[in-house]
């Protein structure tokens, strides 16, 4: 599919139009921008949802769950450790899981009934009103429950000060689940229009302080901090994004138009291999809780790592196109860097695994540890893994960030021959480069195919100016090329044509 993606005032990025097509280029030398569209690209496509109307009153309820749990607990605990108020925490948490885990199901159910959903075009307002009358028993329950202990309490005090303080703390309890409830019925009484823009507001501004490990919004709007950042990304299809971050650092606007929601239902961030080679430590159960439970705090690791590792969790079922890429560009890749990269089945460490009547001996069974393993043999087999799990595969959205960095220059040809291979199996590819021999190798295959694939350039400079470059084969790399190549890589090319 063709975007245009139109950004405003964002990161390093002045004013830009870019064009994205079947393989697109981010060129430019450091620090000019093309990670920071990279990576907003990804962010707005990866909150595209089918459902973002159920996934917002799913948000809500999650929110609802927490805030209870926590005023159950912080009043029991306020009584100290009295057996009935401890029993009452139990209960009560015990109540607020299983009523959780009721709507979970109905929402799956929900989903799975496309004949609610196609005919009844109130089906989310039946929804939210359900929940919201579970929720309201469950808290009358809860005051109930409360007042009944509280009454025994009185009863058994001879003070009557310390019957106000009771009666007081009843008071102060009783206010707080209103309060969550009341703003939970204001949410869920506002349609189905409005639980799709705040679930889209929500997903983007996650997305992006996440995937950008940035403390605020406002702290990724470009050099002039008085105008907003606008995006507006339209697709040859009829889809429209759009989503304006105010200068105060909130998305104050969003509008989402999408045909085929499918579209984007398999999006990859590849960057860094190291985070491969550290996959243990970074997926441990401490560190998710703390990424998950804690969202004030910054993980220091980009979610789209961590959106990859779910997708390595799925079993995917065997699509149409899925072995013509696997034994064509998957077996080219374990070709190149002699070997494959596999999941331990039992700690589900990452291990690469040399072919056999390879010169470097092993005696490994298992394969050599990825923490071992030369960083371009990672960066390449991770390409490959990812098409044997059924990850990238046709109507896969592929970003790439520096994709030359750790490879030998032959790998750096090689690496550009396989992702304009992508593009003839459906895989859509959007990459950030400052590699002029990357390009150079993108220019001959475009060359030397009888029917190429429609290639987008795109440079960046340092001043946050910006050009999309005509889509021509023969303009690729002249184009660009004065600016990324060293003095001494000039002085080179000369010295062979002398």
């Amino acid at each position: 599919m063709e975007y245009t993606v139109e950004v405003t005032n964002f990161g390093k990025i002045k004013q830009a139009k870019i064009k994205i097509n079947d393989l697109t280029v981010f060129a430019g030398t450091n620090n000019t921008g093309k990670s920071y569209v990279s990576r907003l690209l990804y962010s707005i496509f990866s909150a595209i949802t089918s459902n973002p109307e159920i996934d917002y009153q799913k948000r809500l309820v999650k929110e609802l769950y927490l805030n209870l749990k926590r005023e159950n607990s912080r009043f029991s605990r306020s009584f100290g450790m009295d057996r009935e108020w401890r029993k009452y925490d139990m209960e009560s948490s015990g109540k607020l899981f299983r009523l959780q885990r009721k709507i979970d199901s109905d929402f799956a159910k929900t989903l799975d009934d496309s004949d609610l959903l196609i005919t009844a075009d109130n089906s989310t307002e039946i929804i939210a009103k359900q929940i919201l009358e579970e929720f309201e028993v469950l808290i009358d329950e809860f005051q109930s429950d409360v007042k009944t202990i509280i009454a025994k309490l009185i009863d058994q005090e001879v003070k009557s000060s310390a019957k106000k303080t009771l009666d007081k703390r009843l008071k102060v309890y009783s206010e707080a689940l209103d309060k969550h409830l009341i703003k939970f019925r204001k949410e869920l009484n506002g349609g189905e229009t409005h639980f799709i823009e705040q679930e889209y507001k929500n997903k983007f501004n996650d997305n992006l302080i996440e995937n950008f490990q940035a403390e605020e919004l406002k702290d990724l709007i470009g050099n002039n901090k008085n105008k907003s950042s606008t995006i507006q990304i339209t697709s040859s299809d009829g889809d429209a994004i759009s989503l304006n971050i105010s200068k105060s650092g909130e998305i104050d606007k969003v509008s989402v138009d999408v045909i085929d929601h499918e579209v984007y239902s398999d999006i990859v961030y590849l960057e860094s291999p190291i985070y491969w080679k550290l996959r243990s430590a970074l997926t441990t159960d401490v560190f998710h809780y703390n990424r998950r439970m804690r969202r004030e705090r910054l993980a220091d690791v980009p979610k789209y790592f961590y959106d990859l590792i779910e997708k390595m969790r799925e079993r995917r079922i065997t699509a149409k196109n899925d072995a013509k890429i696997r034994d064509t560009l998957s077996q080219e890749i374990k070709n190149i860097i002699g070997g494959h990269i596999i999941e331990d089945k039992n700690s589900g460490e990452l291990l690469f695994v040399e072919n056999s009547g390879s010169k470097t001996k092993t005696t490994s069974k298992k394969g050599i540890s990825l923490h071992i393993t030369a960083t371009g043999v990672s960066q390449l087999g991770m390409i490959a893994h990812l098409i044997d799990k059924k990850i990238i595969r046709q109507g896969t959205i592929l970003f790439l960030d520096e994709p030359e960095a750790h490879l030998h220059p032959a790998w750096q040809d090689k690496m550009m021959e396989i992702l304009y291979g992508f593009t003839k199996y459906g895989v859509q590819v959007i990459m950030a480069t400052h590699s002029p021999m990357m390009i150079q190798r993108l220019e001959l295959s475009t060359k030397q195919d009888k029917s190429p694939s429609k290639v987008s350039l795109n440079y960046f400079n340092r001043d946050g100016e910006f050009d999309s470059i005509a889509q021509a084969p023969d303009k690729i790399s002249d184009a660009i090329n004065n600016s990324l190549e060293s003095p001494a890589y000039k002085t080179y090319l000369k010295s062979l044509v002398m």
